[in-house]
């Protein structure tokens, strides 16, 4: 396993060199003609340990010398180790909502099954896990209070609204609470993941463990799903809900999407004013130089008419 980290000076070489943290074999390159080089950090076996005696390092060096980072090892065995984990975690979390649609009566449950395979897991969260109502009515609260407030008395504000998600209303407020809990860690700790974020020994374990304590409750309200022994009360209301929720948040895709043309075309807009005001300055200057011109040209035609008439007045007198 191995950690590459470019420096673009050797101010502190001798320093970094010479420190030799245990159990990891210290190498470095130079790179030609320049002040730049190359620390290589290199221990043995791909595994959580020596995953951790590289990170550990890794977070050292990074917070001391402020190297570009251009192989993490570490990370990347936390990503590969994560990524089952949170792809398991995505297609139970989608069978949930799919067999609580299908052995709900109402609508036909194949739409929402079909509208939710378009959507990211992103949108998916924000429309369980969030409620747009709790949302504004809280900024309102913090807008209209025109005075110091304390962190005691915004909380106490807060607790007055109630919240009311989706989550909530279709699946109940017991259903998978680490997840409803952590909805917002989940997300950071996937988005880490699929995008090939570094991550340290600390995350990874904490993203770990959420995730297995979350695809243990999932397990369990599947198995409350379809487990006859323990039927689950069909919502007539379910679908409806779903499908209301989709096309909600479909409306909020297309309303975002028409404002960022809008913003773009208003942008383009003010351009072409600045260019037109620049274009009109240029201009105006230009007329007032040629304005200022013509008046020089006359004063000198002016001067010159004078000069003709005293030269003739001269001549006058010479006859």
């Amino acid at each position: 396993m191995i950690h590459e980290y470019l420096f673009s000076t050797d101010e502190k070489r001798e320093e970094i060199e010479n420190y030799q943290p245990e159990k990891i074999r210290v190498s470095a390159l130079s790179i030609e003609n320049t002040h730049c080089w190359i620390l290589t950090y290199e221990v043995d076996g791909e595994n959580e340990t020596s995953a951790k005696v590289l990170s550990d390092e890794n977070k050292r060096i990074c917070q001391k010398y402020r190297p570009i980072v251009l192989a993490n090892g570490s990370s990347a065995y936390y990503n590969q180790r994560l990524f089952p984990l949170i792809n398991r975690f995505e297609r139970m979390l989608r069978n949930l909502l799919y067999l609580k649609s299908v052995i709900s009566i109402g609508d036909p449950s194949i739409n929402n099954i079909s509208s939710l395979e378009d959507k990211a897991l992103g949108d998916v969260f924000d429309m369980l896990f969030t409620d747009e109502q709790f949302i504004n009515s809280s900024k309102g609260i913090i807008n209209k209070k025109t005075w110091r407030y304390t962190k005691a008395e915004i909380l106490c504000a807060l607790n007055e609204i109630q919240e009311n998600t989706i989550w909530d209303a279709l699946l109940g407020k017991n259903a998978v609470p680490e997840l409803q809990k952590n909805f917002s860690r989940v997300r950071t700790y996937r988005n880490d993941v699929m995008h090939a974020h570094n991550i340290d020994h600390e995350s990874y374990l904490k993203a770990k463990r959420l995730f297995n304590t979350i695809n243990t409750q999932l397990i369990t309200e599947l198995g409350l799903l379809v487990n006859k022994d323990q039927p689950v009360a069909s919502d007539d209301v379910f679908n409806e809900t779903l499908k209301n929720v989709i096309h909600r948040a479909d409306l909020t895709e297309k309303v975002s999407y028409l404002l960022q043309d809008y913003e773009r075309i208003q942008a383009e807009h003010q351009k072409q004013i600045e260019m037109l005001i620049k274009e009109t300055e240029k201009y105006e200057e230009q007329r007032q130089q040629l304005f200022a011109q013509v008046v020089s040209d006359w004063d000198r035609s002016d001067t010159m008419r004078r000069q003709i008439e005293d030269l003739g007045k001269v001549f006058a007198t010479m006859r």
